[in-house]
């Protein structure tokens, strides 16, 4: 689903007589006696010509803001710095100076972006970093001609979009809940030109953006905060990409957690994107895991580090053993019925016993897993049976057996149960 922004905005560049002398001060400051100061306006009142995201009644606006820079150019100047730095009752102001009349401009300034207007060369970073909950709109481009007006009446200007704008929503499952978020990463074929270095001619109302041949096929957001995940509430992430994909492109995402990297299977564009708008990418990972159209993987985790059936402490750095099988010296046991699935493990010589219950075994990863725990360790007896609330973070068929594991929901215990498969005759 995508919406289009609304892109159209008015600026008046009031723009003052140019000397012709230079004062002690002027070539004490560097600044350039021909140029005198200039206020770029922007209707307050015009709430889609601004540069940070809000939604109102399902339509998402962009707004200008404090600070934000614009690159201006004229007859006699070339990639003036204007600054909006002043907020009145019904306009906004960038303040700057300027030599000659002026004929257009462009968001966001970039001081290397160069002196002709007519190939700005510029970046877009293939690694955009999100530091709050709003996209950051200093990676929006817009540029902007000059459409009449006079020195005396102001200039007016239009700026439209020149990116498209991707949103992430992201809802964890289970099995994600509890990770740190890093980044969400969408990834075109190869050929594609979603960021990079590219040049731009603002001159022309209708000019795109050119990436060249080193631009990235695929653009990341990077989360600063890294925040937590929960399962059922949904993370928002944004990014901005040259719209270089066609309907039917293969697309790859990738969720980049602490604990896990989570895959899209099956993605394709159901249509070639659009310049200058918003797509609504939902990332439901219970819907999609039970569609499979994804994949979860762990990360360099306990429960790929441990291959024995068991009972683990995960409170430290590593799982270690509380009761680990070793071959040669401890028996091991399973049960399969229409309910349960249950797996001990016994070891005459150290005294130990652990009993671990299930209702079933044919769980998928991601799932909640009710297990009892049952143990006689050394000389104190049979333990009572306690329950833990557990999530099934892996499982293997290998060997002859399907081998199951579980973490506790606090991640402070894990489990690893073997089911030995009865061969086909």
């Amino acid at each position: 689903m995508s919406r289009t922004f609304l892109l159209t905005g008015i600026l008046l560049l009031l723009v003052a007589g140019c000397r012709s002398t230079e004062s002690i001060e002027q070539l004490q400051s560097g600044r350039r006696s021909d140029c005198n100061d200039v206020t770029i306006l922007a209707p307050l009142s015009n709430d889609l010509t601004r540069t940070t995201l809000g939604q109102v009644g399902g339509t998402y606006n962009i707004y200008w803001a404090l600070n934000d820079s614009i690159g201006v150019f004229s007859s006699g100047s070339n990639n003036a710095q204007f600054v909006l730095n002043s907020i009145g009752q019904d306009q906004v102001a960038f303040q700057g100076t300027l030599a000659g009349e002026p004929t257009c401009a462009y968001y966001p300034y970039a001081a290397g972006a160069g002196n002709n207007p007519a190939a700005l060369t510029m970046n877009l970073p293939a690694i955009q970093v999100q530091t709050g909950s709003d996209p950051n709109m200093a990676y929006d481009l817009k540029s902007g001609q000059k459409t009449g007006g006079s020195a005396q009446a102001g200039y007016t200007f239009t700026f439209a979009q020149k990116l498209t704008l991707l949103r992430f929503t992201l809802t964890p499952n289970v099995a994600l809940s509890g990770d740190l978020l890093n980044s969400i990463t969408i990834s075109a074929p190869i050929d594609r030109r979603l960021a990079g270095d590219y040049t731009l001619d603002i001159t022309d109302a209708e000019a795109a953006p050119t990436f060249g041949q080193g631009a990235s096929n695929q653009v990341t957001v990077s989360f600063a905060a890294k925040p937590q995940l929960s399962s059922g509430i949904p993370v928002v992430g944004y990014v901005f990409i040259n719209p270089d994909i066609a309907s039917g492109d293969e697309l790859v995402i990738t969720i980049d957690t602490d604990g896990h990297t989570v895959t899209t299977l099956s993605a394709t564009a159901g249509e070639a994107f659009v310049r200058g708008a918003i797509y609504e990418i939902g990332l439901n990972i219970a819907t999609l895991l039970s569609q499979d159209k994804i994949e979860i993987n762990l990360k360099d985790s306990w429960a790929n580090n441990v291959s024995a059936p068991g009972y683990y402490d995960l409170s430290g750095t590593t799982a270690t053993p509380v009761h680990q099988y070793e071959p040669f010296k401890d028996q091991y046991a399973w049960s399969t019925t229409v309910n349960s699935c249950s797996f001990r493990i016994q070891s005459m010589k150290k005294g130990m016993l652990t009993k671990m219950t299930v209702p079933s075994d044919d769980a998928e990863v991601g799932d909640q897993v009710d297990l009892a725990l049952g143990t006689i360790h050394g000389n104190s007896g049979l333990v009572e049976e306690t329950y833990e609330d557990c999530l099934l973070v892996r499982d293997s068929v290998a060997e002859g057996y399907h081998a199951w594991w579980l973490q506790s929901k606090d991640r402070s215990k894990g489990f690893v149960i073997w089911v030995v498969l009865e061969e086909e005759e």
